[in-house]
C-alpha cells in the first residue's frame, strides 16, 4: 500500500510503498479516507529519521477482514464509518488500531471533519473536564484560534459557560464569535485583570 514516510530531511515526507498492516487480535483494519495534521507530528518530523511514518488522527471505513477479527471488533463491521487515533502511521491507505481507539462517525458528519476530532478535540475536552461543572462559569481560552482552542470554545459553550477567547492578532479572532465566544481579546496582556480563582475550583 502507499503511505507518507519521513525522508530524514528537515520535516519532508515522500509517498512510498510499504507492507500492508498486520491486524492483531482486538484490532480493526481501516481504509483511511481522511487525516488531520497536528503540531506534534510536524515537530517530530523535523528530527525524524528516514522511514519514520507519521499519522495520529484519521477517519475512514472499516475494511473487509477475517471473520475472527471482525468478531473481536464487535459492532465495527466492514463498511462502518469510523474515526480514531493511532500511535503513528495513519498517513497511509490503511491502518490497524485497537477497536477501543475507534468511534463510529455520526450521520451528517463528513470523514474530513471527523478526522480533526481525536487529538485536538480530546485535548480540549479533558482540559475542560478538569474544571468540573462549568455551567454559569466564565472560561478564558488562550490560543483560541488554534485547533484545540476552537474545540475548547465550542465545548465550553456547550457546557453553558461564558467564554472569553484570547488570540495573538485581530485577524485570528475571525469566526470565534460564531463558535460562541462572548468576547475576543487580542494579546495576553489584555487579560491580566480578568483572571480570578474559581471558588471551589481544582488546581492540577
Amino acid at each position: 500500500m502507499r503511505a507518507l514516510s519521513a525522508t530524514g530531511d528537515d520535516g519532508l515526507v515522500e509517498l512510498v510503498r510499504v507492507p500492508e498492516p498486520s491486524v492483531a487480535a482486538g484490532e480493526v483494519l481501516v481504509d483511511v479516507q481522511a487525516v488531520s495534521v497536528n503540531r506534534g507530528e510536524l515537530h517530530r518530523l523535523t528530527s525524524a529519521t528516514a522511514g519514520w511514518r507519521p499519522g495520529w488522527d484519521f477517519a475512514g471505513v472499516v475494511a473487509d477482514q477475517e471473520s475472527g477479527t471482525a468478531r473481536a471488533a464487535g459492532h465495527l463491521l466492514p463498511g462502518t464509518r469510523v474515526f480514531g487515533i493511532a500511535d503513528g502511521g495513519s498517513w497511509a491507505e490503511r491502518v490497524a488500531v485497537p477497536a477501543a481507539r475507534l468511534a463510529v462517525i455520526p450521520d451528517g458528519l463528513t470523514v474530513e471533519w471527523a478526522a480533526t476530532l481525536p487529538t485536538a478535540g480530546l485535548t480540549a475536552l479533558r482540559t475542560l473536564r478538569m474544571a468540573g461543572d462549568l455551567a454559569g462559569a466564565r472560561v478564558l481560552v488562550t490560543g483560541a484560534a488554534g485547533g484545540v482552542g476552537r474545540f475548547a470554545v465550542q465545548l465550553a459553550r456547550r457546557f453553558k459557560a461564558e467564554v472569553t477567547a484570547v488570540v495573538g492578532r485581530p485577524e485570528r479572532g475571525e469566526g470565534l464569535a460564531a463558535l460562541g465566544t462572548a468576547e475576543v481579546v487580542v494579546g495576553v496582556e489584555g487579560v491580566g485583570g480578568r483572571i480570578r480563582p474559581r471558588p471551589g475550583g481544582r488546581r492540577r
